[in-house]
């Protein structure tokens, strides 16, 4: 092979990755942010009654060029704000036991329900960290290995390392509590669904582009992101209309079911993310498994010989 192919490959992965990051950042950040620090500037223009914005738009020279980099710099960071708020109140609500009864439906019986028991079988003996964690159910080994390593010190040990060792355990206990929960990107909790979504999205993204998830993920970060401005907009409402009474009403309750449907969406598309990377890792398998075999596998070998011809 080629010497060269590994590495035009990984820049070609590379660019991708960066025109998807850019994507992200332009469609879930800087755009709301942009949104929101437009609606701010307008609400403080009504309430203070000055001519703000007509003031901004008539910036030439350096200072328009300064003004428009402020407000590049200023969007982003407001949009970056509003989306880490909106994933940690994502995240409160996906801890509600009526949000987990609701939404938080168990992979493993989709995956029983839609692939053979062999096929299972086969796919989590090739890709054996995922297997691991499909059996095991626990969130974090390393803390259950730890704990065991450190009963079995206390055994052979002196007393105070015992006694130092009982004095640990409810700290242990409140950092292994805590540790189910990571700060992630995505505020996601850190259970065994969590890992097999983790590892399936990042062999899919590397070796699999056809059955990627950046569409699903990209849609959830644009969702969250939407929720600052939609809330901002009804404050914008009812300072046009003067306080009135119907958009006292209409705004505020116009906004909550607007988000109420955004976090709806948030909370199913959160749920699916993580299922259906499992499910087209599993598709990829299937689907190399049967490129691998007749009459597939010969298709290639026919080609190249009359190519050869």
């Amino acid at each position: 092979m080629d010497p060269l192919t590994p590495l035009l490959g990984g820049a070609e992965l590379a660019r991708g990755r960066m025109s998807f990051y850019i994507s992200l950042q332009l469609a879930s950040v800087l755009a709301p942010g942009l949104v929101v620090l437009t609606e701010g500037t307008v609400l403080v223009n009504q309430l203070r009654h000055e001519d703000t914005l007509r003031t901004l738009a008539g910036a030439t020279g350096v200072l328009g060029v300064m003004v428009a980099i402020c407000a590049l710099a200023g969007a982003f960071v407001l949009g970056y704000i509003c989306r880490e708020l909106a994933f940690k109140l994502v995240s409160r609500l996906e801890r509600l036991r009526f949000v987990r009864r609701r939404y938080q439906i168990g992979s493993q019986d989709r995956l029983k329900e839609w692939f053979a028991p062999e096929d299972l079988a086969e796919c989590f003996e090739v890709h054996a960290h995922l297997g691991r964690r499909e059996r095991s159910g626990e969130p974090v080994p390393q803390e259950r290995e730890g704990a065991r390593t450190s009963k079995a010190a206390s055994r052979k040990g002196d007393t105070s390392r015992e006694s130092g060792q009982r004095a640990a355990r409810p700290a242990e206990a409140a950092e292994a509590a805590s540790g189910r929960f990571h700060p992630t990107g995505g505020y996601h909790t850190g259970d065994a669904q969590y890992y097999r979504f983790v590892y399936s999205k990042l062999w899919l993204r590397a070796y699999a582009p056809v059955y990627s998830i950046d569409k699903t993920e990209l849609e959830i970060n644009v969702l969250a992101a939407i929720l600052a401005p939609v809330l901002l907009a009804s404050a914008n409402l009812m300072v046009a209309f003067g306080f009135h009474w119907t958009a006292v009403v209409a705004g505020p309750v116009g906004a909550l079911l607007f988000c109420a449907v955004l976090l709806d969406s948030l909370l199913r598309l959160r749920v699916s993310e993580k299922r259906e990377a499992v499910e087209n890792l599993l598709l990829d398998y299937l689907a190399r498994r049967a490129a691998a075999r007749p009459p597939y596998a010969s298709a290639p070998q026919a080609e190249a010989a009359a190519e050869a011809e």
